[in-house]
């Protein structure tokens, strides 16, 4: 591929046709490994054990089970996505050597630790706080200086100068509501 990084951006509760993106993707772009973690510790959604929680509540338990395109139904995360072929790994196994490895994560400690294990050569893909992780990890690696950030602001507050000519970032959001009013701030 002649991306150095890429990131596939998902919803955090797993909705959408992201396993068949995900595949797309990896088959295009003719990876091996592809490391998943949508969890967002902001918004209280972990896997632990290989469930979904949203706060201490399994996501089937949620008003996600309702959502009129994405019906949550199950709890455990290989169920969610029709993928029982893929892998769950907690911390501190090694990485799967072909496929797609979802990591069970709960907190933004979890992702900073991920990100600094996944962010070279490989396609990431997961929700926006794992992205957040990433993006630091590579501008810090790239000797660009970023000061604290949240993630409201964090894409705008990057200072525009270090993007170099031929360097790219493509970026796909969300359709929420709160992602199309900060956009209409802007």
């Amino acid at each position: 591929s002649v991306f150095n990084c890429i990131y596939l951006k998902f919803d955090s509760v797993l909705r959408g046709h992201i396993s068949a993106e995900i595949e797309l993707y990896r088959n295009l772009l003719q990876h091996k490994i592809v490391n998943f973690c949508p969890i967002n510790p902001i918004l209280n959604r972990s896997i632990i054990d290989g469930k979904y929680y949203v706060g201490e509540v399994l996501i089937s338990k949620t008003s996600f089970a309702q959502d009129p395109e994405f019906p949550i139904r199950y709890d455990d995360v290989l169920e969610i996505l029709n993928k029982p072929n893929w892998q769950i790994f907690k911390f501190g196994k090694d990485f799967g050597n072909n496929g797609v490895t979802i990591w069970e994560a709960s907190s933004e400690q979890d992702l900073v630790v991920l990100a600094g294990k996944t962010y070279l050569n490989r396609i990431n893909a997961g929700a926006s706080a794992y992205f957040k992780e990433l993006l630091k990890l590579l501008l810090i690696n790239n000797k660009i200086k970023i000061n604290s950030i949240n993630s409201e602001d964090f894409i705008s507050s990057v200072d525009k100068s270090i993007i170099a000519e031929n360097n790219k970032l493509y970026v796909c959001g969300s359709s929420h509501l709160n992602s199309r009013k900060w956009l209409q701030t802007r």
